[in-house]
């Protein structure tokens, strides 16, 4: 059983013992200072001695937490000795996290933000959400195997489409990376989108009227082209019926810079209800890619 420590503030107690309770319904028996530390031991060296041993780290993350020097620093000692680090965040104190010394560089770790209830902007049940918490915890990623070649799935803000999407070409045997679904907690984001994009065989991009605004997704279509991968173009269903919204987006990614003007070098595939028709249509192409 992996040696799983929680760090929180005392304001966060409440999301504590929930997150507690969901580890323990998955046979993980977390440790927490106030079951952990017992009557008579100096509570710091207790402390000490659990960041050294602990497999994984789990900070709530909060505005509290962050006010708290004394859990920044139980941040920063787990970080130094190398402990996996899977944060939670329980409001919204993201853009806090650089400007403390101690927590500076969480804000590139790929993290569980209960408060949003969602992940890379898919809408996930809180239950789903503490599932990938727990499936962090148990991946090791030294003894998982470098997936072979794939298709790399790109989007903006239709990610429950290009996850739906993603599901279906997988269950056609077509090979897919898509953050919503391959990046583990804990991972560093950027390089975990490296990497992918250093394996894909292919990039599929579902562009949308936000995407200029998205500076990770200009990063990825950069990185597509240095490698000169083939990219395709697939419209979201909302934009595939409205083709004045589509003319516009395909006016705005002429005028933006060159990294956009490269996608619309060919028509778009658009979407239909029926999302079996689009893998149909898209099949024979990605499957080209892949040999």
């Amino acid at each position: 059983m992996p040696n799983v420590m929680l760090s929180y503030s005392g304001k966060d107690n409440d999301q504590k013992e929930e997150i507690a309770q969901h580890l323990r319904n998955k046979d993980i028996e977390p440790w927490i200072d106030s079951y952990g530390i017992k009557p008579g031991d100096k509570w710091r060296d207790a402390l000490f001695e659990e960041l050294q041993l602990c497999d994984a780290f789990i900070p709530i993350l909060s505005h509290k937490y962050l006010e708290s020097e004394h859990c920044r620093m139980e941040a920063f000692i787990a970080r130094s000795f190398g402990r996996k680090i899977l944060p939670v965040t329980v409001d919204d104190c993201y853009d806090d996290l650089r400007r403390h010394e101690e927590t500076r560089g969480l804000q590139d770790i790929f993290m569980v933000r209960l408060q949003n209830l969602s992940m890379v902007s898919l809408p996930m049940k809180k239950t789903d959400m503490l599932d990938r918490l727990v499936a962090a915890i148990r991946h090791d990623p030294q003894s998982a195997p470098a997936p072979g070649g794939f298709v790399y799935i790109s989007y903006a803000r239709d990610a429950e489409f290009a996850t739906q999407l993603a599901a279906r070409l997988s269950k056609r045997k077509i090979p897919v990376w898509i953050a919503t679904q391959d990046i583990y907690v804990g991972e560093n984001w950027r390089d975990a989108q490296v990497r992918a994009m250093l394996r894909a065989c292919s990039h599929l991009i579902v562009p949308d009227d936000e995407m200029l605004d998205r500076h990770v997704l200009r990063t990825e279509i950069l990185f597509s082209e240095a490698r000169g991968l083939p990219t395709f173009s697939l419209l979201p269903p909302r934009l595939s019926v409205d083709a004045i919204s589509a003319v516009n987006l395909r006016k705005k990614l002429e005028a933006a810079d060159q990294t956009y003007r490269r996608i619309t070098d060919a028509a778009p595939f658009k979407s239909t209800e029926d999302i079996e028709q689009v893998v149909d249509q898209l099949l024979p192409m990605l499957e080209r890619t892949l040999r």
